[in-house]
């Protein structure tokens, strides 16, 4: 049985997945939106990234599967 990884939600604050080919893998983040078209992050040096669709929850899934 696996365990799967926690949903994401607006003002957690995550660790985005090193080695799950995204950018800036390894960073702390706060999550500020989820939509359809992507989950937009804040890096906490004043940066806003959206990563498209469902890429980042897909990315945690796979390093939380692994």
């Amino acid at each position: 049985m696996t365990i799967s990884a926690l949903p994401l939600a607006v003002d957690m604050r995550i660790q985005i997945p090193r080695g799950a080919g995204l950018r800036f893998g390894g960073r702390y983040a706060t999550v500020l939106q989820i939509n359809p078209q992507g989950t937009t992050v804040h890096l906490g040096n004043g940066k806003l990234v959206t990563f498209a669709y469902d890429a980042l929850q897909e990315a945690i899934r796979r390093i939380g599967s692994a």
